[in-house]
Formats: C-alpha cells, sequence, structure tokens
C-alpha cells in the first residue's frame, strides 16, 4: 500500500471518514467502468441469450484498460448487479466478470446492456463477499485455487438478499423486484445532502470509514484522479448504512484510523484466481478485504473488519 497521510476527519450522520492523502498518488492508466460505458468502449451484457445469475460478460473495445471495483452497481439487463471483486479489463478483450444479484425477483430483460448505477453497494454486502473468498482462503488454499471466482462469490448470494431485504424493511421501502436500487432512489434526497459534507481532498486517494466509533471499512486506490471520479460513488454506499444504523458521531479518533491502516498493511494475504490483470489476493485474519495489485504497485485495496 503506498504511504498516505491521514487526514482531519469529516463527519455526518453517525459516519466518520478519515481521508487517506498521498504525497504522490499515481497517474491514472487506464479508464474507470462508468466512464467507458457512457463511451461506448465497454459493454457488458448477459452471457449468452440464458444468462446466469453470478456473471456478466464484459466486452472491452477501448484501447485503454478498464477499472472495475468491487461495489460498483450495475442496472438493467435481466437483474441487477453488484460487481464482486475489483477487476482490471485489458484493452480489447472478453472478460467474464463474477456479480452478485441485487434484484431478487426479477429475471426477464430490461434492455440488452448494462449501465451503471449511480451508487456504490454498502459496506455491510461488501463484506460479505469478502468474507466467503477470506474464509476459503484461509481453510482450503488449494480447494479454494481450484474454484473460479464467480463460484467463490455465489456463497454469499443468499447473505446478499437477507441484507437488501433488511434494508428495505428498516426504511419501509418496498420494491416490486427486491431491488437495491430501489431503496437508493428512496433515499436519494438524504444521500445528496449527506454527501456533501464530505468532500474529496487533493490528492485524497481513499478513506476509513467509521460508524457510531466503530470501524466499518476502508478503500484505498494508487491514483488521485482516478478516486476523484468515485469518491462520491464510494462514500453514498456508506452514507446509506450509516442512515439505516442511525447512530450518533462518536469516538472516533485519527489513532483508531490509524491502527485499521496498520492492520491493512499487516493482515495476511492470500492469492486467489485473477480475473483480468494483475494479481488478485484475498485479506484473511483480523480484517477480510481484496487487494489488486498490477506489476507490485497497488491498484485498489477494500478491507472490512472480520
Amino acid at each position: 500500500m503506498l504511504p498516505v497521510t491521514i487526514a482531519p476527519p469529516q463527519s455526518g450522520a453517525g459516519l466518520t471518514l478519515f481521508p487517506l492523502v498521498a504525497a504522490a498518488p499515481a497517474g491514472a492508466e487506464y479508464d474507470l467502468l462508468p466512464d467507458a460505458l457512457e463511451a461506448g468502449s465497454l459493454t457488458i451484457t448477459e452471457v449468452g441469450e440464458q444468462g446466469t445469475v453470478p456473471e456478466l460478460l464484459a466486452i472491452n473495445e477501448g484501447p485503454r484498460d478498464v477499472l472495475v471495483l468491487d461495489g460498483m452497481q450495475l442496472i438493467g439487463a435481466k437483474q441487477n448487479r453488484t460487481v464482486g471483486r475489483t477487476i482490471l479489463l485489458a484493452a480489447g478483450t472478453k472478460t467474464r466478470i463474477p456479480v452478485s444479484c441485487m434484484e431478487q425477483g426479477r429475471w426477464r430483460a430490461a434492455g440488452r446492456s448494462m449501465k451503471s448505477g449511480l451508487d456504490h453497494s454498502p459496506a455491510k454486502v461488501r463484506k460479505r463477499t469478502r468474507t466467503v473468498e477470506s474464509s476459503e482462503a484461509r481453510s482450503a488454499p488449494a480447494e479454494a485455487s481450484r474454484r473460479s471466482p464467480s463460484e467463490l462469490l455465489s456463497m454469499a448470494q443468499g447473505e446478499v438478499w437477507e441484507a437488501i431485504r433488511d434494508s428495505g424493511s428498516k426504511r419501509g421501502v418496498h420494491s416490486s423486484t427486491g431491488a437495491l436500487d430501489d431503496i437508493y432512489q428512496a433515499e436519494r434526497p438524504r444521500l445528496e445532502d449527506l454527501a456533501a459534507r464530505f468532500q474529496a481532498l487533493d490528492g485524497q486517494v481513499g478513506f476509513v470509514a467509521f460508524l457510531a466509533g466503530q470501524p466499518v471499512g476502508a478503500d484505498v486506490l494508487d491514483s488521485a484522479a482516478v478516486y476523484a471520479k468515485v469518491h462520491d460513488r464510494l462514500v453514498r454506499g456508506y452514507i446509506f448504512e450509516a442512515l439505516e444504523a442511525n447512530a450518533a458521531t462518536d469516538g472516533a479518533t485519527a489513532e483508531l484510523a490509524r491502527s485499521f491502516l496498520d492492520g491493512m498493511r499487516a493482515v495476511e494475504r492470500r492469492p486467489l484466481p485473477t480475473v483480468g490483470k494483475g494479481e488478485y489476493r484475498s485479506l484473511a485474519g483480523a480484517l477480510v478485504g481484496g487487494e489488486l495489485e498490477l506489476d507490485g504497485r497497488l491498484v485498489h485495496l477494500s478491507a472490512f473488519p472480520a
């Protein structure tokens, strides 16, 4: 992980973020999924006419690699999905990407291609998929290395649906298809209002998040330019969770943020089969998470308390 400085905290609705700022973050050498989809250089569709829940087909026809972060939501096709892990799609390739269903009650086409959702999935959803990966990597590394990423992540699907149902129930939001995106849309005014309290800083590459004084997760990228484009999406994923908890802001300190960062650096990494370019590793121990490196350089790291 590149060296970072912990900036003063930003708080609201029980959520406290400690921005992470890098002195010399790397420049962007790839496009982001939302930008590539909008430009038309990337298309994401079902795998074949019938489709399959835990996989989508990403076709990158552009001249640059495309970064897809774990937790990015994809809307449309036969059902909404969330990207299961961070992936770097090579230019000019077709790649099956592992996903989780975020809309249990629909399996019918709403257009051929997926579009990018406005928000990241909440930490509790992302943590469920990382926990399954971590458990497999720790308990049966040889067996885990033979399982495809979509097989591993599909093991968390039931818990993901449960988390979505729980969020809808707590908010009193009914979705006819059980779509997480419907809950986000119902919360849109409050999400946008609170997001204004969490502004990206110059040189920021990530943050450590606390809810009611307890760590809930962290995200770190290697590029401030890339991070600036995903900041609002990532933050809304954590705000979504804060609104659900309805907790008071209390107890989060820079020392606790530093301790969480130290844990991120020290926790054991176990390799798992990589989708796309680079080397993918699962964090296994006191923290769970995923880390993608390319040529020895961090691309994205996400971590959550085990």
